[in-house]
């Protein structure tokens, strides 16, 4: 989904908030194959990837990753100017969207361990 630079200008201020001190932490994300297509498409150089908090249901934040297209130029500045920038805020996180497989990168399906990570910013 793209999100305009406001939400997106929020996000990433929420995570540098350091009044913000209980965040959950995702396991993983997982892409679409199409979304990543259409961020390379647009992208002359790279994809930067920003880390967000989402409020969540019930309280707290969640941590969430936008994606940026980027020039070509050797700092690869973010292609976010105009009045639709390609801001892409499409991460599904796990827990919610994980490997049923039984992947060796995540605890077993079931299991306890299987849940967001809460940590306690100082």
């Amino acid at each position: 989904m793209i999100i305009s630079k406001a939400d997106a200008t929020s996000l990433t201020d929420n995570f540098r908030d350091a009044g913000i001190t209980q965040i959950s932490v995702p396991l993983a994300w997982r892409f679409d194959k199409i979304d990543i297509a259409t961020l390379v498409n647009a992208s002359d150089g790279f994809i930067r990837f920003y880390a967000g908090l989402k409020s969540v249901t019930g309280g707290g934040y969640e941590m969430t990753l936008l994606a940026v297209p980027t020039d070509s130029n050797q700092d690869g500045n973010d292609i976010i100017s105009g009045t639709d920038p390609l801001i892409y805020d499409f991460a599904a996180p796990c827990p919610m969207v994980c490997d049923q497989a039984n992947s060796p990168l995540l605890p077993a399906p079931g299991s306890p361990e299987r849940k967001s990570q809460i940590f306690e910013r100082p």
